[in-house]
């Protein structure tokens, strides 16, 4: 296609308006771990309509996470949000966390007025009295205790709660339930180790403190691959969810790929393990370049969450991976249908578009893309090599241009073509 027309087809598109773009921006970054993009997005968003309520919210987000962080800000946010949707439990429960962060425990305490029946709020009522009233913070974590009670934070917390109290008899209860979810959890099996200690256990403190032992080693960074699988794969009466899904990405690391997927398939094949845990094994697999077991557990995250757009996102790239462009487009529809501005979503439409030879199309998603998520130098990168192969020099440099920091792969382009 001749690079005139190519240019004006990448150019006929709808462009959308800059504050638009700074909400979409802001929510890509969100959902693709940067939360300082997002929080630069979302406050530019917010420059031209603070009334938007879902930026707030995002902010809030941006600010609560990432090294860079402010407990402070995101607690502004939230309080925004709050008064004009005082009904979202989730932003809540996040500012009640916020506050518990900066010492704020009375805010902490308000903010969780009326999330009596959450688990989550359960646990952190409990921590919040867990310095001063243990007897009261118990009695927080009893709903947590019996709504979740294969979850380790209320195990572990209801642990400490009793060595406090001077219980040795709770704590190994709770200590070993707690061991039970996750094997290799270091506090656990000293909690378990000192209680058996003091009730005269003798054997069971031996073993508890060897368990902590291994499980510092493994924290440190020193204990090998087989020795983690070892001890693993040696728990009595199986695993909980996530140390199987620790022991599946150790196998993985481990250049054993085939005990790996058994143990992924397992899990995905019980039904009470959660879509969070099973999509980001799938993104271990992917990553590994184990396409079918990513897209086994993928297709198990749909199974229990239809809507879930990484599980989504994912099935569309392994399938445009493996050449299958019908099957692609079919996913791109439903995640498109859940979030028409993913720019992940985009990038894949864009790079099918130039497997079929569409140059402008693929052009256009991939533009598409590079203005939701500018930061991105992957999707740049992929609308540049199309601009170099139309020997589009200008629109190219121009791309590179624009990037707004600075990158390695950027860089090494534009030496590698004299740009």
């Amino acid at each position: 296609m001749p690079v005139v027309s190519l240019l004006a087809l990448v150019a006929c598109g709808p462009e959308p308006a800059e504050s638009e773009l700074d909400y979409q921006r802001g929510r890509n970054a969100l959902a693709a771990g940067r939360p300082e993009w997002a929080r630069v997005y979302f406050a530019a968003d917010l420059e031209a309509h603070p009334e938007r309520l879902e930026s707030w919210r995002g902010l809030g987000l941006a600010w609560s996470s990432g090294s860079e962080g402010s407990f402070s800000k995101a607690i502004d946010a939230f309080e925004t949000y709050l008064e004009q949707s005082p009904g979202d439990d989730e932003i809540r429960l996040r500012l009640a966390r916020c506050r518990y962060r900066i010492r704020d425990v009375a805010g902490a305490l308000e903010a969780l007025a009326g999330l009596e029946g959450s688990v989550e709020g359960s646990v952190l009522a409990a921590r919040l009295y867990r310095d001063r009233e243990p007897e009261v913070a118990l009695e927080h974590l009893q709903v947590a205790l019996r709504q979740a009670p294969h979850e380790l934070a209320p195990r572990l917390l209801a642990a400490q709660l009793h060595a406090r109290l001077g219980e040795p008899e709770r704590v190994v209860e709770q200590a070993a339930a707690a061991i039970a979810i996750d094997p290799l959890h270091a506090e656990a099996s000293y909690l378990l180790a000192t209680a058996s200690g003091q009730l005269g256990q003798e054997e069971a403190a031996r073993k508890a403190f060897e368990r902590h032992r291994a499980s510092r080693w493994l924290a440190a960074g020193e204990m090998t691959l087989d020795e983690q699988i070892a001890l693993l794969t040696g728990e009595p009466g199986g695993l909980a969810a996530r140390p199987r899904a620790r022991l599946a990405r150790a196998h993985l690391a481990a250049g054993q790929p085939q005990r790996a997927a058994d143990v992924a398939r397992q899990l995905a094949a019980d039904v009470d393990v959660g879509a969070g845990l099973l999509f980001d094994l799938a993104q271990a697999f992917h990553r590994a370049g184990r396409t079918l077991v990513a897209r086994e557990l993928a297709t198990a995250v749909l199974d229990r969450h239809s809507e879930h757009l990484g599980a989504l996102t994912l099935q569309a790239e392994v399938a445009r991976q493996t050449g299958d462009f019908d099957a692609a487009r079919r996913w791109l529809a439903a995640g498109l249908a859940v979030d028409p501005e993913s720019a992940p979503l985009h990038h894949i439409q864009g790079m099918i578009a130039l497997s079929e030879q569409r140059a402008a199309e693929g052009a256009a998603a991939l533009r598409l893309a590079v203005e939701l998520a500018p930061w991105s130098a992957r999707y740049r990168l992929a609308l540049a090599e199309v601009w170099l192969a139309a020997g589009e020099r200008e629109s190219l440099v121009a791309l590179l241009s624009a990037a707004p920091v600075a990158d390695p792969a950027l860089e090494t382009f534009r030496q590698k073509h004299q740009l």
